[in-house]
């Protein structure tokens, strides 16, 4: 009876481990790969840089058909510095025939190999493939023991559709086109500018503290001749400036304003200046820095423009990019005056004249009248009273 049960009990247990086996494969039979999509030299030009995907053949060798899937993947990239990258995501297996085979390829990772003096430095890649059918996973394959772990301690990469990748990259190339300056909407022919630069201070050369050598500033304006050339007069209107100063490097200060303008006569001209500026010139022992300028000036006339010009054809981009100059607000001065000596308190006496900072004080009673004294008069013959 013993003996019985006990072969029971093993069949049992095989039997289990048979079922086990068979969810587990399920008649999949799959071929994982890699497939390069990009290849490029680095930007040392001592390596190689490539684009890479998993390229994954999964065919049925059952006897029955097999339902729609999905397969999950996850790559982790271990980058030549020790740094983990994680690439995850989920396919859709169609359903397969017997017999049938279907192919997808996922993932899309950077891998590069660089050649650091005689050693070859590589990015190397661990994987996990696992398909799951009807709620049940039917197939497990990693490339590490340890894969678990890596991945846990690798850095997500986010995955973009094709969709977004796309977006992503048309609004680069629209933030990348030139900014087009607008067209006049009024009739350009009714009024003439001659601009040109006016200096109005210089200062130095004096030392320069942050490069060495020496700087000049010349403080500059703008003199605008204006005539009106139509033979209709022309409202008040007007000026809007701005004007963009290079610095050294890429450093570009931009300034702006706006100066009102009288009504223009036929044929008559006004002359006027706006606008002011610093411009830098930098001179050291190697060499000769000038700093110059790129500006616009429009006139506006009952709200059209009717004047504009620009020194170059993509100054809305370069205004775009360029650091506003801060303005700091006029203090205003504050007079002269003499601080306050604070008051003193004056003891309070009763009987005590009133008097500043003793109003409390009990004001002096009147003295009483004096009595009259009444004495008879003096009798010169009888001084002694005789």
């Amino acid at each position: 009876m013993k003996t019985t049960t006990f072969l029971a009990a093993v069949a049992a247990v095989f039997l289990g481990i048979a079922c086990a086996c068979a969810d587990e494969q399920n008649g999949l039979s799959v071929n994982v790969s890699r497939k390069t999509s990009d290849r490029s030299a680095t930007s040392e030009g001592n390596g190689t840089k490539v684009r890479q995907g998993l390229k994954v053949e999964i065919k049925n060798q059952r006897l029955k058909a097999m339902p729609a899937g999905e397969l999950q993947w996850t790559v982790v990239v271990k980058k030549r510095y020790s740094s983990l990258e994680k690439h995850k995501g989920k396919e859709v297996l169609k359903a397969l025939k017997p017999g049938e085979v279907s192919e997808l390829v996922v993932g899309n990772f950077g891998l590069a190999t660089v050649r650091e003096y005689e050693a070859v430095a590589k990015d190397k890649i661990e994987y996990e493939i696992v398909i799951r059918h009807e709620g049940k996973e039917t197939y497990r394959f990693s490339t590490a023991s340890d894969f678990a772990a890596l991945a846990k301690e690798a850095t997500l990469v986010e995955r973009k559709t094709p969709e977004e990748i796309e977006t992503a990259r048309l609004a680069a190339a629209e933030a990348a086109k030139p900014a087009i300056e607008p067209k006049l909407e009024a009739d350009p022919g009714r009024l003439s500018v001659n601009v040109s630069r006016k200096t109005l201070d210089t200062r130095g050369p004096e030392p320069d503290t942050s490069y060495g050598g020496t700087v000049t500033r010349k403080k500059q304006t703008f003199k605008l001749d204006l005539k009106n050339v139509g033979i209709k007069p022309l409202p008040p209107g007007e000026i809007r400036w701005t004007v963009l100063v290079k610095g050294r490097g890429s450093l570009m200060t931009k300034y702006e304003g706006v100066e009102p303008i009288k009504a223009l006569r036929s044929v008559e001209a006004i002359a006027a200046q706006v606008g002011e500026f610093t411009v830098a010139s930098y001179k050291t022992e190697y060499d000769v820095s000038k700093g110059d300028i790129e500006y616009r000036i429009v006139v506006v006339h009952d709200g059209k423009e009717t004047y504009r010009f620009s020194t170059v054809a993509d100054f809305a981009t370069l205004a775009k990019a360029a650091t506003p100059l801060e303005k700091k607000e006029g203090v205003a001065k504050v007079a002269d005056a003499k601080p306050a000596v604070p008051a003193v308190p004056v003891p309070v006496v009763p009987g005590a004249p009133a008097m500043p900072g003793n109003a409390a004080a009990t004001p002096k009673q009147p003295a009483p009248p004096e009595p009259v004294v009444t004495r008879p008069p003096v009798d010169f013959f009888n001084l002694g009273g005789k």
